[in-house]
C-alpha cells in the first residue's frame, strides 16, 4: 500500500496531519490540527490505489454525506469533506477526534469484559444505530474497530464506508457481499440487502465476542466463515454470563430475521434491563461483610474481644469506719444549728432594723461566708467519691477481671 499523506502535510491549507492514528483497506485516519477553528481533529483519507477510482470516490462522499446528517452524541461528528482533485490531494473527510481507542483493541488487550460493562457499551451502540435507523440510514459494517471507547465508557460509532441511505441506489454489483466476514448477518451473506435488523444482528455476533473474549465463528477463510453465519451455531457462551445476557445476546443472532429484536431501540433496552439486573447484586456483595463460620480460616484468625468482668461496686458506707461515720454525722447536726441560728438572726436584722445589734452588714457577710465554707468542706468529705478504700482484698471489695483468652483461669 502507498500513501500520499505524511506527518506535517497540511491539507486544504487546513487541516496540519500531526499522528497516523490507523489505517484499513481503504484509507487511513490521522489526528490532526484545525488551524482555522484551533481544534484537534480526526482526518479520514482515502488510499491513492483508490483515488481514481469512480466507485471508491463516490462510496467516500456517500460515507460524508450519510455521517453529517447523523446528528447523535453516540456518532462522530463529520465537519469538512473534499475530493482533493482541485489540490492534487486524495480525497479527506474532517471528522471529530474522539479521544478514546476502537473496541475491537480492548478486547485484544482484556479478552472477555465483564457482562455488566458488555451490556453498558453494546446497549450504547445499540440506542446510536438506532438514531441511524430512524434517519434512514443503515451501517452494514458494524465491527469492533468501528466503535470507539472513551476513557468515560462512552461510545462513538464511526466509519460509515458502506452504509447505505433509503432510497439510494446501491454502489455495488447485485449479490455482492460488503463487510468484515466475522460480522456479516446471514442475509447478507446470501447476498440480500442489509436491513435495520441485519444492524441488530452484527450488534448481537460483537455482543457474543465481548462476553466471549473469541468471535462466534472462524473458518480457513473469509468464505468459509461468511457460511458459518448461515450454516452452524456458535459455542454457548462462558457459565459466568448471566443468563438474562446470554438470552438477548441469543435473539440477536437468531439466523431468521423475525426472531430478533425488532429495532436497535428494543435491543439497547433488553441490554439496559439485563445490565440493571447485574448492578444491585455488584453493591450488595461489596457493602456486606459476611460473618465468618465459627470454624472457618478466617474465624480462627480473628483474635477474641477481651471481655471485662466488673464487681458490683461496694456500698459508700462500707468503705468508711463506723467511728468516722458518726463524727460527720455530729458535724453535720451542729452546723445546721449553726445554721439555723444565723438565719434567724439574719431575718430578725432586716425586720429591726441595723441598728438595734452591733453587728456590721460586712461582719453578717463573712460570718455567711464562713459558714458556707464548713458546709461546703463537710458535705463534701462525707459525698467524695474518691474515699480511699480499705487495703484489705475480700470479696466485698470489687474487683475487675480481664480475660484475655478464654482457655485462662481467673488471676
Amino acid at each position: 500500500m502507498t500513501t500520499l499523506t505524511a506527518t506535517g502535510q497540511v491539507l486544504a491549507g487546513r487541516y496540519a496531519l500531526t499522528r497516523f492514528v490507523a489505517g484499513g483497506s481503504m484509507g487511513e485516519v490521522w489526528e490532526a490540527t484545525d488551524n482555522r477553528m484551533q481544534r484537534v481533529v480526526a482526518v479520514k483519507v482515502l488510499r491513492p490505489e483508490y483515488a481514481r477510482d469512480p466507485v471508491a470516490v463516490e462510496r467516500f462522499r456517500t460515507e460524508a454525506r450519510l455521517a453529517a446528517r447523523l446528528a447523535h452524541p453516540g456518532i462522530a461528528r463529520v465537519h469538512d469533506v473534499d475530493d482533493g482533485l482541485s489540490a492534487a490531494e486524495p480525497p479527506w473527510m474532517v471528522q471529530e477526534y474522539v479521544p478514546g481507542r476502537p473496541l475491537s483493541d480492548l478486547l485484544v488487550q482484556a479478552g472477555p469484559l465483564p457482562p455488566q460493562r458488555v451490556a453498558h457499551l453494546i446497549g450504547q451502540a445499540a440506542t446510536a444505530v438506532h438514531a441511524a435507523h430512524q434517519a434512514g440510514v443503515v451501517h452494514r459494517d458494524l465491527t469492533p474497530g468501528n466503535l470507539l471507547v472513551t476513557d468515560d465508557d462512552l461510545v462513538k460509532i464511526t466509519d460509515f464506508g458502506i452504509a447505505r441511505a433509503a432510497g439510494l441506489a446501491p454502489l455495488t454489483a447485485t449479490g455482492q457481499v460488503l463487510g468484515a466476514a466475522a460480522y456479516l448477518s446471514p442475509e447478507q451473506v446470501q447476498g440480500r440487502s442489509a436491513t435495520v435488523a441485519s444492524d441488530v444482528y452484527t450488534l448481537g455476533v460483537v455482543l457474543y465476542e465481548c462476553l466471549a473474549g473469541a468471535r462466534p465463528f472462524t473458518g480457513a477463510n473469509a468464505v468459509d466463515v461468511a457460511r458459518a453465519h448461515l450454516d452452524r451455531e456458535p459455542a454457548p457462551l462462558p457459565a459466568s454470563v448471566p443468563e438474562t445476557l446470554r438470552a438477548v445476546t441469543v435473539a440477536a443472532m437468531a439466523k431468521d430475521p423475525a426472531g430478533r429484536p425488532p429495532t436497535a431501540a428494543d435491543l439497547a433496552a433488553r441490554l439496559q434491563a439485563a445490565r440493571a439486573e447485574l448492578v444491585p447484586k455488584r453493591i450488595a456483595s461489596d457493602s456486606v461483610d459476611p460473618v465468618p463460620a465459627p470454624h472457618s480460616p478466617r474465624a480462627r484468625q480473628t483474635r477474641p474481644i477481651p471481655r471485662v468482668h466488673r464487681a458490683a461496686p461496694p456500698p459508700a458506707a462500707a468503705t468508711l469506719s463506723a467511728s468516722a461515720s458518726a463524727t460527720i454525722a455530729a458535724a453535720s447536726q451542729e452546723a445546721r444549728t449553726l445554721w439555723q441560728t444565723w438565719s434567724r438572726a439574719v431575718a430578725r436584722q432586716f425586720r429591726e432594723g441595723w441598728g438595734r445589734y452591733p453587728v456590721s452588714r460586712v461582719g453578717a457577710a463573712g460570718i455567711a461566708v464562713l459558714l458556707l465554707v464548713v458546709l461546703a468542706v463537710i458535705w463534701g468529705g462525707s459525698e467524695a467519691p474518691g474515699a480511699p478504700a480499705p487495703s484489705t482484698t475480700g470479696p466485698g471489695t470489687g474487683t475487675v477481671r480481664v480475660v484475655d483468652d478464654p482457655g485462662k483461669g481467673t488471676e
